[in-house]
């Protein structure tokens, strides 16, 4: 498996809906009809990702609207992409 780094950009699967409700996401899987949610935070990360942003773009943006370090915005940032991924919402592509 293919380490995500900075440059890494992420693909939204074709088979997910996505919906804004207030500040949060809610997602669909229309594969396998599960329903998702994204907090204020993970919206905003889904949103950059649909802009088709690279990661480290992602994480920069996150850095300069928090007062979080850059380092525990990258670990969350991966563990959310990592999570997505695995539920079959999203694909990491490589630089």
């Amino acid at each position: 498996m293919e380490p995500i780094t900075p440059l890494s950009r992420v693909q939204i699967d074709p088979d997910v809906l996505f919906s804004q409700v207030g500040d949060e996401a809610v997602l669909l899987n229309l594969k396998s009809g599960v329903y998702y949610s994204l907090d204020v935070v993970g919206a905003l990360v889904w949103a950059e990702i649909a802009a088709g942003k690279p990661l480290g773009g992602i994480q920069e943006s996150l850095t300069e609207q928090f007062a979080v370090t850059s380092d525990v915005i990258w670990a969350d940032l991966t563990t959310l992409v990592e999570d997505l991924k695995v539920k079959g919402l999203v694909t990491v592509l490589q630089a």
